[in-house]
């Protein structure tokens, strides 16, 4: 959408040291962009930083194969860091994994891993273009990850391991 924002306000054919001098009407388009890109780098460097709240982060060693990669990875911790960071403590955005129960046991459905995400709902063409390729790099890592992680969960998914499911669920209710 940043993208094609770009586009459609001619961005991507202005240099960027006259972005500043831009018609007046267009000024509301360039802030909402600008709060779209802040919130873009916000969200991307908690992913790379510890928090009270998280319990897990990505390593820039996830870029070791790729120097283009790792280089656009630097800069963008950056600009998070000197231009908006928050330290997630306030648990603005979260994911929650639950495990979901068949509440008629004796139908023998396994579990499902359930994944809930909330969130709250600039620069040249070049810029953005590489950090969608930062992100597209990242997401089919991490996925690749959950997928091996919900196999060992469901292969490592024996008869004791449903029945303490099901009495820890019981406890809780």
């Amino acid at each position: 959408m940043i993208i094609d924002e770009h586009k459609k306000l001619g961005i991507d054919k202005i240099k960027q040291d006259v972005l500043h001098i831009s018609p007046k009407n267009n000024r509301k388009k360039f802030d909402r962009l600008k709060a779209l890109m802040v919130a873009s780098f916000s969200f991307y460097g908690k992913l790379f930083t510890k928090a009270d709240g998280r319990k897990i982060k990505l390593e820039k060693s996830i870029f070791n194969d790729s120097k283009t990669l790792l280089k656009m990875h630097n800069e963008l911790m950056e600009l998070r860091h000197n231009y908006v960071a928050h330290s997630g403590e306030e648990k603005i955005e979260y994911v929650n994994i639950k495990l979901m129960l068949d509440a008629k046991r004796e139908r023998n459905v396994p579990p499902l891993l359930v994944r809930t995400f909330n969130q709250p709902d600039t620069f040249n063409n070049e810029f953005l273009d590489e950090f969608l390729q930062v992100c597209k790099f990242l997401l089919e890592k991490v996925n690749r990850k959950i997928k091996l992680y919900e196999s060992k969960f469901y292969k490592n998914l024996t008869p004791y391991y449903m029945d303490m499911y099901y009495k820890l669920s019981e406890k809780q209710n």
